[in-house]
């Protein structure tokens, strides 16, 4: 379970991440922490959405940790990521906006 073995994901679907090679111990942080977000909204997309849905819940709150949104701040954050959410076409587009969301 911890390592997504058990996620099916279609055939012809495939997700490869490569890492820009000789870039400063900063940027590869950088990189593992938009990754690492990637991942957690792709193999828990369904539950994410679902607490999402009902505005609280362990993955919006792994969310809310991994985004750094302070409690302030948490419902408009959880507007936003709804607003995401119906805006993207697939989950890996979900994906991509709260990585892009990182760098605001």
């Amino acid at each position: 379970y911890a390592t997504g073995a058990m996620y099916e994901y279609e055939p012809s679907t495939y997700m490869v991440s490569l890492q820009k090679g000789g870039g400063s111990a900063d940027e590869a942080s950088a990189w593992q922490r938009s990754e690492g977000l990637r991942a957690f909204v792709l193999q828990n997309n369904e539950a994410l959405v679902s607490d999402l849905a009902a505005g609280k819940g362990e993955y919006v709150d792994v969310l809310a940790s991994m985004l750094k949104v302070k409690p302030d701040m948490r419902a408009d954050a959880i507007e936003r990521w709804r607003a995401d959410y119906a805006a993207s076409k697939t989950a890996l587009a979900f994906a991509d906006k709260m990585v892009a969301s990182l760098s605001h």
